[in-house]
């Protein structure tokens, strides 16, 4: 047996991993027409789980989480629009290559202040001051509470 079939009662078959498909379920329904209403959701599941690098190839909505959510949302002209948009004025501000990346190395460090200062060979004074101009364009606090929100969004 080569790594690309499986024996089975009916005869060799391709393995699941090999086939490049996934396939959503959704929800039981009590009639024909209920569960048309769940082909929607199961087709949403599907393409989510798509993102996702699991062995097995059915995926229920409970197997989806807020990642793969965000992974097919990324692909959506209206989340796009809505991150330009609260992007906006640190994207046409002075220095958006170094503002959007203060951003982004601040997000992925989890707000921590000293660590992004001390990695980024950066005094307390200097980082805090650049953080408050960068809040002052987004229009928003980063902190903590806001934090999840806009990692979200990049």
């Amino acid at each position: 047996m080569n790594g690309s079939a499986v024996n089975s009662p009916r005869g060799r078959r391709p393995r699941a991993e090999n086939l490049g498909w996934t396939v959503g379920v959704g929800r039981v329904h009590g009639s024909l027409f209920a569960a048309s209403t769940g082909l929607d959701e199961a087709s949403h599941v599907a393409e989510a789980a798509g993102t996702l690098k699991a062995q097995k190839r059915f995926f229920r909505s409970t197997d989806i989480r807020l990642g793969e959510l965000l992974a097919i949302l990324w692909a959506d002209p209206r989340l796009q629009n809505f991150v330009e948009t609260e992007l906006a004025e640190v994207v046409n501000g002075p220095s958006p290559i170094e503002d959007l990346e203060l951003l982004r190395k601040y997000l992925e460090g989890g707000g921590n202040k000293a660590e992004l200062a001390r990695t980024e060979y950066l005094s307390r004074p200097t980082l805090y001051s650049r953080l408050a101009r960068l809040q002052e364009r987004l229009g928003l606090s980063l902190t903590t509470r806001s934090l999840g929100h806009l990692s979200m969004s990049r």
